[in-house]
């Protein structure tokens, strides 16, 4: 594979992962408001209706809310699992991979809110999401083309390759 098309692989796939991770970020701040906002009742009550068929009603809201919890911790988890593969295939700044899942995160949360709570979001919100993509736009335009890390096999033999990754000199 030559040097150009490991370049583009890399960014693709520390881009592809700072979206899944602005993706779960915006599912953990979904779950969060289903989990511990009352007014959110309404979000919950087809669950809650599918649950009730096998639980009594009480029982039922609870489940539902363990659960929304669960999902929420598990979002978490799989946000910064996401997030630091990233930063991990990041052939640019930390800044670039953490503008792309912030992103990703607030045009998510608000299609969720609109969605699922039927909250809209102001002008500014959408002004600021435009700030975020034109910054990131910028961002990635300024960026060498030139990897930061390499991925190299590791050989028991030699130790400066036990590591994951080495950096390589850029031109």
């Amino acid at each position: 594979m030559s040097n150009k098309a490991s370049i583009s692989l890399l960014h693709k796939t520390a881009l592809t992962c700072a979206v899944f991770g602005g993706t779960f970020a915006a599912c953990a701040s979904l779950f969060a408001k289903l989990t511990v906002d009352s007014s959110s009742a309404a979000a919950l009550s087809l669950p809650s209706s599918l649950l009730v068929k096998i639980l009594p009603s009480s029982q039922a809201a609870l489940v539902t809310r363990i659960l929304s919890a669960t999902l929420l911790f598990s979002s978490n988890a799989l946000m910064w699992f996401f997030y630091s593969k990233a930063l991990a295939y990041s052939n640019s700044s930390t800044v670039y991979v953490t503008a792309t899942q912030n992103l990703a995160n607030f045009a998510l949360t608000a299609f969720f809110g609109y969605s699922v709570f039927g909250k809209s979001v102001g002008l500014f919100w959408w002004f600021g999401i435009f700030l975020i993509a034109t910054g990131l736009a910028v961002i990635s335009l300024s960026q060498p083309n030139t990897p930061s890390i390499i991925h190299t096999k590791s050989n028991p033999d030699n130790p400066s390759t036990s590591k994951k990754s080495v950096k390589q000199k850029q031109n």
